[in-house]
């Protein structure tokens, strides 16, 4: 084959007469593969001016991977023009270098894309909020096992860390 892959489809057997229209092999290289996600129109106005993104797939789950800014090496293909009528949704694709092949087609996997930027802002893991009733709370250690209960005011999240608002200080 002119190009490099893995065959995985024959659709003519030997000695079979095809038309040169008709496709034999079917080749897939997942060296670089495409993320396709389905933006819903309501959240099209919170999309950020740069689109930079990070998915994290259910086999690898905590690990953030870059697509676009920081170390990420992929590059947006697309941001659709159109919504499409049943779903709502536009889609957004991502071009992503898939060297180790941990990337599988069809594969299910979340991808987080920019809203808002914040710079020099509060935050803390994901794993330090408690959710009680609907509210974020965070326990900060006074003096040895003595802890105060905050509650916080959250604002964008960035894959494992969120932003605070209100309810803690810088330290």
């Amino acid at each position: 084959a002119p190009i490099p892959g893995t065959l995985v489809a024959v659709r003519a057997a030997l000695g079979e007469h095809v038309h040169t229209e008709t496709a034999v092999f079917t080749l897939l290289n997942t060296e670089t593969v495409l993320l396709e996600a389905h933006l819903p129109e309501a959240d099209l106005s919170r999309l950020g001016a740069s689109y930079w993104a990070t998915y994290e797939t259910t086999a690898r789950p905590g690990v953030v991977v870059p697509i676009l800014g920081g170390e990420g090496k992929g590059r947006l293909v697309s941001l659709g023009l159109s919504v499409e009528p049943k779903t709502r949704t536009v889609p957004l694709v991502y071009e992503v270098p898939n060297p180790a092949g941990h990337l599988r087609i069809g594969m299910a996997l979340t991808l987080y894309v920019e809203t808002a930027r914040a710079v020099d802002a509060v935050v803390v893991p994901l794993t330090a909020l408690v959710d009680e009733d609907g509210r974020a709370v965070a326990f900060v250690q006074a003096a040895g096992e003595t802890f105060h209960k905050r509650d916080l005011t959250l604002g964008i999240q960035d894959g494992e860390f969120v932003q605070v608002l209100a309810g803690l200080a810088p330290g």
